[in-house]
């Protein structure tokens, strides 16, 4: 008699675990490739090839985690020796990343270039973090300015641990105050038209709400950090500062709603609708409405992560093929650490891909059932119908949805005893 058949499991998310926890790798090495043995072992026995798989992803993501922390070390080394200890520098700064507001001043990260320190030309150029500046940056303008420069200290202790992932996350090797800043080019591309956007919103919350919920809505919205320090300290013991951050769910509501409105939309033109699936056309659609909504959400770890899984399920049914969730799950990790080594380092990511595979793993639960039983989504299924069907309203409805959650509540207990009948 041949062994139990084996579960399927995707190779695509064993690799994209392992190529995420491969920046772990990199900090904490030993405690990681523990985990990685046990969880290899035990994927043994649904798929052969798992640990091989694991083994790659690690040492992949683990090199490139490597390369990263070395070569920001080597940038910030560079940066120490040229500039030094605080000084008023000019430099002609590119914006390189979409501005924030905290604490009623502007933060944006720049590509120094042309930097003089002092009245003396200066041999660096980098990326560096700045305070202050006009509201209306975007980026890809280019500002000459004038700043207080110098390299950020670190706290390296067992509280916080290792603080060169987060760093080489960041990638700024310099930081100061912006004394004066004159735009001197603006830019139009589409990633400058969203950061316009977010200051406009910005500016409408400002003047609509007060100030004490100000802060709240512009983190909703924008995923901007800037709450009063004794809210934030309330939200943080409350176990409830998730609710201010822009998570993935808040992407597939806002885009998915999006595309379901495009296809509906398309499907009154006849003319699109005679010759392909409106459908289609809406997923191709929602593909940049997607990135440009997580771009205007701030661009968080969580928020990014969504976009990739919408992007590969909407690609999937674009080209009229049947996306599943797991590869698609898959994908997003993998995109997500090709483009950034270290996002394992990311609290938001690591949040959000925590929840979504959670999130998928009951549903492949629900899906399966109990030994024949009907399964959770098939139970809602049932009793959404039950009460669609129930033309009386009120309380007959609300009887007849009850009758279905007893009625397979009824048959997943015979499933059950039958079970444990043929066992014996």
């Amino acid at each position: 008699m041949r062994g139990a058949k084996r579960r399927r499991v995707d190779v695509a998310l064993i690799f994209g675990l392992s190529f995420v926890a491969g920046g772990i790798v990199a900090v904490e090495p030993w405690p990681t490739l523990v985990a990685a043995v046990l969880i290899a072992w035990m994927l043994r026995a649904t798929k052969r090839v798992a640990p091989f798989v694991v083994a790659f992803g690690l040492a992949i993501g683990a090199w490139r985690a490597s390369r990263a922390i070395a070569f920001h070390e080597a940038a910030r080394d560079v940066a120490a020796s040229a500039i030094g200890s605080p000084k008023r520098c000019t430099a002609l700064a590119r914006v390189v990343d979409s501005p924030m507001v905290a604490q009623g001043a502007v933060r944006w990260s720049a590509w120094l270039t042309r930097v003089e320190c002092e009245g003396a030309p200066v041999a660096w150029s980098g990326a560096a973090t700045l305070y202050g500046g006009p509201p209306s940056l975007a980026r890809g303008d280019r500002v000459e300015v004038v700043a207080q420069l110098a390299t950020p200290q670190r706290f390296w202790n067992d509280a916080t641990g290792d603080p060169r992932p987060s760093d080489a996350r960041r990638e700024s090797v310099e930081s100061g105050g912006v004394v004066d800043a004159q735009i001197v080019e603006r830019s139009w591309g589409p990633l400058a038209i969203i950061d316009r956007a977010r200051a406009i919103a910005r500016d409408h919350i400002e003047g609509s709400f007060s100030a004490d919920t100000a802060p709240m809505a512009r983190a909703l919205v924008l995923g901007e950090s800037d709450l009063d320090p004794a809210d934030d300290a309330a939200f943080r013991s409350s176990g409830l500062s998730h609710l201010l951050a822009v998570s993935g769910m808040h992407l597939v509501l806002v885009v998915v709603g999006a595309a379901v409105a495009l296809r509906a939309l398309f499907a009154r033109f006849e003319w699109i609708a005679a010759r392909v699936d409106p459908g289609r056309v809406a997923a191709a659609f929602g593909v940049p409405i997607a990135w440009a909504y997580a771009s205007f959400a701030g661009g968080s770890g969580s928020a990014l992560r969504a976009a990739w899984m919408l992007t590969a399920a909407f690609a999937a049914r674009a080209v009229g093929r049947r996306g599943a969730a797991s590869r698609a799950f898959a994908l997003s990790l993998v995109a997500m650490v090709l483009f950034d080594p270290l996002v394992a380092h990311d609290v938001s990511f690591v949040l959000s891909a925590a929840a979504t595979g959670g999130a998928l793993v009951r549903l492949r639960a629900d899906s399966r059932g109990d030994r024949g039983a009907p399964s959770g989504v098939a139970l809602r299924r049932r009793v959404a119908c039950a009460i669609a069907r129930c033309d009386a309203g009120g309380d007959d409805c609300v009887r007849a949805g009850a009758r279905a959650i007893r009625a397979d509540a009824a048959a997943r207990r015979r499933a059950r005893e039958s079970h444990r009948g043929a066992g014996r």
